[in-house]
């Protein structure tokens, strides 16, 4: 990073603490409790913006790409175009509608291409234990929920983190509204700012976890690289649906198609176009259940002709759409 950038940005944006305790990567520091963080990349330039305790500060320059940690936790979000999240040496990559929530000492750091427009939240500890000590026990036991707890207190955190996709992706859901709600009262100075953006938040981290929006998906840093690429593998084809191909799983992995297939029959006894058909079948009962026509459905999963959609109906479910609206 050049020095310029930290002198224009380290005043209100965070601290970087050049002495890690990782000794590989420095820490980042967020100033106030919880901050949003926004960056918009345009074609020779990224506009960074800030929203922290009542003030909105940005600047534009290059693109600030440096290996880092958080003192605290991160969540990432992916509003517009994609980027390249880099963790610990592996490269994943993240449309819009994707993001993650980062725990704290992994080292990474986000590659945003022209056009992408992504959003971080900064969380400080004290803000998060304070959020853990206001939920019941049976809320704790929420995914989100459960990360966060098992996390934010271990002098060694785990090297895990939390990936979400968008079901559908949809700025109008209202998902996006409290991201549009928060970065209001991270705005303003005005009274119960403070209990606005800590409710606010748990709104945001309650709808990662609902299962109608949003997929999640646990990962650790420690699993030996196949497996990571066989779980990684898995949940592209499960946030498609169904709706791929072997070729397109090895063009976006970069690997080839006969390699993948034999490591996802090592690893779950089944090759790749096997567990894409379950995914498919899956996502058809899920359109049946929405009260989707047949001709709807044979539309948004790209079945050829009705034929198709019947013989595979039935091959995988032992009846014909119209027997399983009735059961």
């Amino acid at each position: 990073m050049k020095n310029r950038d930290e002198q224009t940005h380290q005043p209100y944006f965070f601290q970087l603490n050049q002495t890690p305790f990782t000794k590989t990567a420095p820490i980042i520091q967020p100033k106030a409790p919880i901050a949003m963080f926004i960056k918009n990349h345009l074609k020779e330039e990224v506009l960074y913006t800030n929203i922290q305790e009542g003030q909105v500060n940005y600047f534009s320059d290059q693109p600030f790409e440096i290996d880092h940690q958080h003192d605290g936790f991160e969540l990432l979000f992916v509003l517009k175009g994609e980027l390249y999240n880099h963790i610990e040496g592996r490269s994943i990559r993240y449309q819009a509608g994707d993001g993650c929530l980062m725990n704290r000492q992994i080292i990474h750091h986000e590659e945003t291409l022209p056009g992408c427009s992504v959003l971080f939240i900064n969380i400080q500890l004290d803000f998060m234990r304070d959020l853990l000590n206001s939920l019941t026990s049976t809320q704790l036991t929420q995914p989100i929920f459960q990360f966060f707890h098992k996390n934010i207190d271990s002098p060694r955190p785990q090297r895990n983190y939390l990936e979400f996709n968008q079901i559908t992706l949809n700025p109008t859901a209202v998902f996006w509204s409290l991201l549009d709600f928060l970065q209001q009262e991270l705005a303003t100075t005005k009274i119960g700012a403070t209990f606005f953006r800590k409710g606010l938040f748990l709104r945001i981290l309650d709808s990662l976890q609902d299962n109608n929006e949003f997929k999640l998906y646990e990962l650790s840093l420690d699993l030996s690289a196949d497996d990571l690429l066989v779980a990684r593998i898995c949940q592209w084809i499960e946030k498609q649906n169904g709706l791929t191909s072997r070729e397109e799983i090895a063009q976006i992995f970069h690997y080839h198609p006969d390699y993948l297939n034999t490591l996802m029959k090592q690893k779950h006894q089944i090759t790749l176009i096997k567990y894409a058909e379950q995914q498919k079948i899956k996502y058809i009962q899920q359109l049946i259940q929405q009260g989707k026509s047949n001709k709807e459905i044979i539309k948004l999963t790209q079945f050829k002709s009705e034929s198709h959609y019947y013989q595979f109906f039935k091959k995988h479910l032992g009846m014909t759409p119209q027997q399983y609206r009735k059961a």
